[in-house]
């Protein structure tokens, strides 16, 4: 009966040393497949940040590009009106120019009709 009691008690210690076994290396593989992916994120962050990087400066030149053309748009635009002004004075001139020219034509003796 003793014996029976010695092999059960070490049958028991075998079962709970190979449990303790297996859940140690059921941990140690969960340990390395979580620094594994640790590692893929890191690497995932440092592109992220590059290309977000690359981003801002792109943003950047597009935000002068944009820049730019807003102030050639604004210098286009002051000429524009510049160029009507003067497109209305010479329109008035011309007016005016036509009026003494009939007045002079009106008064004048020597104007055949």
């Amino acid at each position: 009966m003793i014996i029976v009691i010695v092999v059960v008690v070490v049958v028991l210690v075998a079962v709970a040393v190979f449990v303790s076994v297996s859940r140690r290396r059921q941990l140690e593989a969960r340990r390395e497949h979580a620094a594994s992916l640790r590692e893929a994120a890191e690497d995932h962050q440092a592109h992220a940040l590059r290309a977000q990087t690359a981003a801002d400066q792109q943003a950047g030149v597009a935000q002068a590009a944009q820049a730019e053309a807003q102030e050639k748009a604004d210098i286009a635009a002051r000429e524009a009106a510049k160029a009507e002004e003067h497109q209305q004075a010479a329109a008035r001139q011309a007016q005016l120019a036509r009026e003494h020219h009939d007045r002079a034509s009106a008064i004048d003796p020597d104007a055949s009709d």
